[in-house]
């Protein structure tokens, strides 16, 4: 990378502080180091208290860490400013004055920057005054226990039964047990269930009498065929006098018993039928000159498409009021959550971003408060995550039905200069520049290692190709796109 690159990052170069900065880097490149100058030059050049900078980390170790590494660059540059004498006597004050005052800067995990946020707004969200963070394990028993309970009750109710008896019938196993599982889906993402709301009923009652009375009919016409077969020994002949005529049996047993559950039965566990075999030169022809083997295996396939249709239908039927009573449960104990003010990491997210988005006063006093955001690791960032960042650096978003286009979902375009971010380099491409692509946007990749030995680079490039990655103390080599 390019001194004037590197320079940009770090916010040494003549207006690459009011630049929103996109720094993608791998594991040893100097990402942290860079981040760590540009808190520096942020206070010392361009004037910003510490008090309006949140550095977001994704572990409480590198957040100390980061704290530890500004304090000692700041440090570092006070001392310079003391040895240059009165000539730097105006950054020897910003410097002390920032040194003074780091302790106000946010420095921390998102999950923390988020509680934060909570902690000075919780009426707007509809949290008690005073909430807890429950940790993971506490939230996962806390979750189970709400899982049986609830699952008591709806097993007492019969719609609810039966669809589950239902499921298993369909071939599911252990259904009770993949409920639970997607419970804990949901439960992860309840944000993304709430958005979505509830999955379409089926229209209208299914009824596997009908599908069963139109593959008999298809099937019954295939056997009436084997007339047309001159030779005996041909396998759809076989296949017709065996096999179809069983399942024929079968249907009409099953339909003159007048009983539901074997109607869901014979549908669902139906073999596959087979619609290849048979030689045309054994068939005669049909009256009107068409092949009849054709016309065998045209309605022995139509009678298996009815009966795919058919395990579709009815498998929508069973399952989708089942999933629906799942979100309704994970939806419920959110809220159940919120009103006790009993918290998971995820509520963290989900109402913090809540709070910037339906209060515009809230929205606007912490985007005063935190003018300029910078996150480490942003390949690890998910939506709700970026959303959050995003609604505190786009000082134009005012909410409400403003359309912000593409970018709406995650909270619009940043402010120039507001915005820093640190991640994988892969991000860089077209579907990384998705999440930052915006106004006063700029995107430099780190390519310089500050861990590893040439040998090791060199072999690693040989195997993969790609960007080639300097070490520290040689001259840069030329970046090719990966």
């Amino acid at each position: 990378m390019s001194d004037s690159a590197r320079d940009r990052i770090v916010g040494m170069a003549d207006g690459s502080l009011t630049e929103t900065i996109y720094a993608g880097a791998g594991a040893g490149t100097g990402k942290t180091q860079a981040l760590v100058e540009r808190i520096a030059n942020l206070v010392t050049r361009g004037g910003v208290r510490p008090e309006n900078i949140a550095a977001i980390t994704f572990t409480v170790a590198a957040a100390s860490e980061l704290r530890q590494r500004v304090r000692e660059e700041l440090e570092k540059r006070l001392e310079q400013a003391r040895a240059a004498g009165s000539e730097d006597a105006a950054d020897e004050s910003a410097l002390s004055s920032a040194l003074e005052s780091l302790d106000s800067a946010f420095i921390g995990t998102i999950h923390s920057f988020a509680q934060s946020l909570l902690r000075e707004r919780p009426l707007d969200v509809g949290l008690p005054p005073v909430f807890e963070l429950l940790d993971g394990v506490q939230g996962d028993t806390r979750f189970d226990e709400e899982w049986d309970e609830w699952l008591d009750g709806a097993l007492s109710q019969a719609e609810f039964s039966e669809a589950v008896i239902s499921a298993q019938q369909l071939g599911l196993r252990s259904p009770l047990a993949t409920l639970r599982d997607l419970a804990g889906e949901l439960h992860a993402s309840y944000d993304l269930v709430e958005r979505i709301g509830a999955l379409p009923q089926p229209n209208g009652s299914i009824d596997p009498r009908v599908f069963l009375s139109s593959v008999r009919s298809d099937l019954a016409t295939a056997v009436n065929l084997r007339e047309y077969c001159v030779n005996p020994d041909d396998l759809m002949l076989n296949h017709l006098d065996t096999g179809i005529v069983l399942a024929v049996s079968w249907i009409d047993e099953t339909l003159d018993s007048g009983i539901d559950e074997e109607c869901v039965l014979a549908l669902t566990q139906f073999q596959k039928l087979n619609f290849s075999g048979g030689r045309k030169g054994d068939w005669s022809s049909l009256a009107g000159g068409d092949s009849s083997l054709d016309e065998v295996r045209a309605l022995l396939k139509a009678a298996q498409q009815t009966l795919d249709s058919g395990r579709q239908s009815l498998g929508e039927a069973t399952v989708v009021p089942l999933i629906n009573a799942v979100a309704k449960m994970v939806l419920g104990y959110a809220d159940k959550r919120r009103a006790e003010g009993l918290l998971e990491f995820q509520d963290l997210l989900v109402l913090s971003c809540q709070l910037l988005t339906d209060s515009r006063e809230a929205r606007e006093y912490f985007q005063a408060r935190y003018t300029h955001i910078l996150i480490d690791e942003f390949q690890d960032t998910d939506p709700l995550q970026l959303k959050l960042a995003m609604l505190l650096a786009d000082r134009s978003y005012r909410g409400g039905r403003v359309n912000r286009g593409a970018n709406e979902s995650k909270g619009g375009f940043p402010t120039p200069g507001a915005l820093l971010f640190g991640g994988d380099g892969k991000l860089l491409g077209p579907d990384g520049d998705q999440h930052i692509g915006a106004p006063g946007r700029a995107a430099f990749p780190l390519a310089r290692g500050y861990r590893t030995e040439r040998p090791t680079v060199d072999g690693h490039q040989a195997v993969i190709g790609g960007r080639h990655l300097a070490v520290e103390g040689e001259a840069d080599r030329d970046l090719i796109a990966v």
